[in-house]
C-alpha cells in the first residue's frame, strides 16, 4: 500500500503542469494569488499541527473531499501511524517552496498550492514535508494530500 500510495505522490508532483506565471499577471492578480498561498500555507501548518499531535482522524476529519474519497479513515490512521509516527515529534518546520497551480493531474479543476516544508524531527533531522491544500467544494482551503519522506 506504501508504494503504491508513494507512487501515486511522483506521478503527482512530476506531473504538475500548468503553473501560473508571474510575469504574465497584473499587480492585483499577484496580490490575490499571494493571499491564496497564504491562506493555503496556514491552512497546512494548522493541519499538519494536527498530525503532529498524533490525532490523525481529526486529521482525516479536516482534509479535503477529495481526499476523503480516495483514503478511507482508518486507511489513513493506519498509513499514518507506520510512515509518520516513527519520525517523532517536530523539532523544527518551514516553508521551502510552494507553487500556486490551477491544474493537477488526477485532481478536480480548481486552485491548488502545493506546499513543501523543510522539516526536522527528533528522530529524523532532514524530512521534507509536501502537503497539497485545495480549495474545497464549501470555498475554504483545505489540504488534499500529503507526504513525508
Amino acid at each position: 500500500m506504501r508504494t503504491r500510495y508513494l507512487s501515486w505522490i511522483l506521478i503527482l508532483l512530476i506531473g504538475i503542469t500548468s503553473p501560473v506565471y508571474a510575469a504574465e499577471l497584473t499587480q492585483e492578480q499577484k496580490e490575490l494569488i499571494a493571499d491564496k498561498v497564504n491562506a493555503a500555507i496556514d491552512c497546512s501548518k494548522d493541519w499538519v499541527a494536527i498530525v503532529d499531535q498524533e490525532h490523525y482522524g481529526e486529521s482525516w476529519d479536516r482534509a479535503a473531499k477529495f481526499f476523503q474519497e480516495r483514503i478511507p479513515d482508518g486507511q489513513w490512521e493506519t498509513t499514518m501511524q507506520q510512515v509518520r509516527y516513527p519520525f517523532g515529534k517536530v523539532m523544527s518546520r518551514e516553508v521551502a517552496n510552494y507553487q500556486y497551480l490551477t491544474h493537477l493531474p488526477g485532481f478536480p479543476a480548481g486552485e491548488y498550492v502545493v506546499i513543501q516544508f523543510k522539516t526536522s524531527f527528533d528522530k529524523k533531522s532532514d524530512a521534507m514535508e509536501t502537503i497539497t491544500s485545495m480549495v474545497d467544494s464549501d470555498g475554504q482551503w483545505r489540504v488534499s494530500n500529503y507526504q513525508v519522506n
